[in-house]
């Protein structure tokens, strides 16, 4: 079974992320080096065992490695500048954990601390509505110097902490942030899978580590999001999420909830203090899954905002430009996929391979989605004309878009800087219902869309044309194309429309596009 974030998963604990560190602080053995003691109280006041320290090298960010005795954590350092991080109340069974945080600690001789958890105060979110429960609530703090960083959180969770103190210790320091946020939904019979209703809460960018922090949630501060989660094969589960993004740095995110009866048209409650909010969800069976992404958008209070997610046609999409670029002799390729909403993913449709030729040699059979990302090739210098072939096939979890080809055209030369390539994008955004059906008579508009990305070489679209199947590729038929949308017709007893699209421009760039099942049909009576 696929792996979801929920509340019996996701416990109390300090979380450490490094990038980029150096050897040891105290590599020197001539180095005079100093004992440092840390004992701790908790919040009784009582000596306690229950403890996890974490000492800091301020100037490298690194943790220091040291032991513990009892109540007492002891480690040897060089004289220098560091940061303690403590927290008290971390065994099985507890319905409290306090986190202290002393961002300054300058050692120049042997000196003792005593850390007291009855110095933290509580954090405490409540939201406007009785009928929601706290799923999880969560402290960050980061501190980065040099482009290196430390980080660490403590949270509440179901089953465990109820309740999470938080202190600073003395005066802070530069790079030291942190945020605020938490979740949460109306239970149901399933706890909280199914959830017709949640909140995702944030307060980004706090200066140095808060003693305690009380929010009063107001209802018309908030965001109203009406998302649909539309049904893909029998036995497909989904789940939903937001993440926050503050001026720097992610935040609100890290929780999703699970939905096992599709369509599910929840409603989600976002804050509107400075955010932007992003919608990451997952559908998957027993045997996988895959993601998709939307693009960060900002909402403005007492606002409601629509959404529909997993919609076909799944199919190729624009990604960042650099996804897709040349830079000098490296062709970078990784070419997203995207369901009809512009929700993104690495291969929503399935595995499959991706090839590079140049001047009609193949260059590289790259696998897709790729292990690492974005797939990088090495070419030879100079002009020539390459193709990129993509292709996957369905794992089953969708019913739409079960195999997917695509392949693009263009020449290129050596950079000097990183330009992006000319691969444009054609997308089909059927009006299709919560089940990826289009109730139709005899004919229907399917909207189209191409699109190249920016600051590549396209040119303008000189041929567009449009193919249907409706018997799974054994035969093609042309579909009229106006100027925003092609003309389908469909015979009766039709189930599904695959699709072929051909694209030329003005530059000789090319685009091609198969879709089987590229979406349903029901005839209306």
């Amino acid at each position: 079974m696929i792996s979801i974030a929920r509340p019996t998963v996701v416990g109390i604990a300090a979380l450490l992320t490094f990038a980029g560190l150096p050897g040891p602080a105290n590599a020197s053995a001539n180095e005079p080096h100093y004992t440092v003691t840390i004992r701790h109280l908790d919040r009784s006041g009582t000596a306690t065992v229950d403890f996890l320290d974490t000492v800091v090298n301020r100037r490298t960010a690194e943790a220091l490695e040291s032991s513990q005795d009892g109540d007492t954590t002891t480690l040897q350092v060089p004289a220098g500048q560091y940061l303690v991080d403590s927290l008290i109340g971390i065994g099985k069974g507890s319905i409290e954990t306090s986190q202290l945080i002393q961002p300054r600690l300058d050692v120049d001789s042997d000196l003792t601390l005593t850390i007291d958890a009855r110095q933290a105060r509580q954090v405490r979110i409540d939201p406007p509505s009785s009928a929601v429960h706290e799923v999880r609530t969560v402290v960050d703090s980061n501190y980065t110097v040099n482009n290196r960083g430390y980080s660490t959180s403590v949270s509440t969770r179901l089953g465990g902490p109820e309740r999470i103190y938080t202190a600073q210790l003395g005066p802070s320091v530069p790079g030291l942030t942190s945020a605020v946020r938490s979740i949460w939904a109306q239970p149901t019979a399933k706890g909280f899978d199914d959830t017709p209703v949640s909140y995702s809460l944030a307060w980004p960018a706090i200066d140095g580590y808060p003693t305690g922090y009380t929010k009063a949630v107001n209802q018309r501060d908030l965001a109203t999001l009406r998302p649909t989660l539309v049904a893909q094969a029998p036995g497909t589960i989904a789940s939903l999420g937001y993440d926050g993004f503050g001026a720097d740095e992610i935040m609100g995110g890290g929780y999703t909830f699970t939905y096992r009866t599709l369509p599910a048209t929840p409603t989600v409650y976002v804050n509107t203090n400075g955010l932007s909010w992003q919608t990451s969800a997952y559908y998957f069976t027993d045997d996988g899954g895959f993601g998709l992404s939307g693009d960060p958008a900002t909402y403005q209070p007492s606002g409601t905002y629509t959404d529909v997610i997993g919609s076909a046609v799944f199919g190729q999409a624009q990604g960042r430009p650099q996804f897709n670029s040349r830079t000098g002799d490296t062709l970078r390729i990784a070419p997203l996929q995207a369901d009809a909403r512009s929700h993104t993913s690495w291969a929503a449709t399935g595995h499959g391979s991706l090839v590079l030729r140049r001047n009609g040699t193949q260059l590289a059979n790259l696998p897709y989605p790729f292990t690492t990302t974005p797939g990088e090739v090495d070419v030879p210098p100079g002009p020539a004309d390459y193709r990129v072939e993509a292709s996957t096939v369905s794992t089953g979890i969708l019913d739409v878009s079960t195999a997917v080809r695509a392949s693009w055209g263009f020449r290129s030369d050596t950079t000097k800087t990183q330009t992006p390539l000319p691969l444009w994008t054609v997308t089909a955004r059927p009006a299709v219902d919560a089940k990826n059906v289009v109730r139709t008579r005899r004919t229907h508009r399917l909207p189209i869309t191409a699109t190249a990305p920016d600051g590549s070489t396209a040119g303008k679209v000189t041929t567009l044309t449009v193919q249907i199947s409706t018997d799974d590729g054994a035969t093609w038929r042309s579909a009229p194309v106006h100027e925003t949308y092609a003309t389908v017709t469909v015979p009766a007893g039709a189930q599904y429309v695959s699709l072929r699209t051909h694209l030329v421009d003005s530059m000789g760039n090319t685009a091609d596009q198969e879709i089987k099942r590229a979406y349903k049909v029901s005839p209306l009576t």
